[in-house]
């Protein structure tokens, strides 16, 4: 059974009757965008987009909006750094860059606002608090993150056994 007594398991068991519709107008509205557009098209791209902004803005509200949009921009930004830097070097970057979003996110939870950053336009979304209790998510998703770009920099690395097939068949 599910212990109703975890307040993590239960708000999220809470949201399910709404995520269920979303999801499902989702796929129907992404069906649509791909048949009209094609897959993997810049028309395709925007909406998907668009609808995933929406609803993010709509789910977590106010200041949990700043700090996901600088969640995925940490992500992006690591990921993008394991193209060029050593391990040692992308391990400290990796580690780093994580860990401090998520101290952030911690000291600063109840201060980002939403209406003082748009100067009182999206204030709105200040009101109400989030629907999803994402943080708890979200800080074991960040250790995910670190061990899915170490794995990502360890792909991109030329192993002995990678090497050696590239010089067994270059002499082939």
């Amino acid at each position: 059974g599910i212990d109703m007594f975890d307040s993590q398991m239960k708000s999220l068991i809470d949201f399910i009757p709404l995520l269920l519709p979303v999801l499902i107008g989702y796929a129907l509205v992404s069906k649509v965008t791909r048949k009209a557009f094609g897959p993997f098209t810049k028309g395709h791209f925007l909406v998907t987009l668009s609808m995933n902004a929406a609803f993010l803005a709509y789910v977590f509200r106010g200041g949990a909006v700043i700090t996901v949009l600088l969640v995925l921009g940490n992500y992006f930004l690591v990921a993008r750094a394991s193209n060029f830097l050593s391990f040692r070097m992308f391990m400290i970057v990796n580690w780093g860059a994580h860990l401090s979003v998520l101290f952030l996110n911690d000291k600063y939870r109840n201060h980002m606002s939403v209406g003082k950053i748009s100067g009182g336009v999206l204030g709105f979304m200040d009101e109400s608090p989030p629907l999803l209790r994402w943080f708890i998510l979200f800080n074991m998703s960040t250790l995910r993150m670190i061990s899915y770009n170490y794995d990502r920099w360890e792909a991109l690395q030329p192993t002995a056994d990678r090497r050696r097939a590239d010089v067994d068949a270059k002499h082939e």
